[in-house]
């Protein structure tokens, strides 16, 4: 094998064992806790209703975190919703102002 050949082969390894290594680091993760919740309950038809939430997101972690998705998730719901249907989840005890 040539000089060269040997020199552009061992710089080879060494920049894929470099690549791995820094692959390998751990990425930071961004932390928010959503603060000043705000809940209502509204009727939109006959049987169908709406709860609308309203808070302020604040960044308490180490790196910037931008494109928040926020979702809810509702444990009495089910779901598929159809408009007119009454359902009834009997998994979960509900409260008396939910019955």
């Amino acid at each position: 094998m040539k000089p060269c050949n040997r020199i552009a082969v061992a710089s080879s390894i060494i920049l894929i064992v470099c690549l791995c290594f820094v692959s390998c680091t751990e990425k930071k993760e961004g932390k928010v806790i959503v603060t000043e919740q705000e809940f209502s309950i509204r009727q939109d038809a006959e049987y169908n209703w709406v709860i609308d939430a309203k808070g302020k997101i604040r960044n308490v972690g180490e790196v910037d975190v931008k494109k928040i998705v926020v979702t809810g998730y509702c444990r009495s719901c089910g779901e598929v919703f159809t408009a007119g249907v009454w359902f009834v989840n009997r998994d979960i005890e509900k409260r008396s102002e939910q019955m």
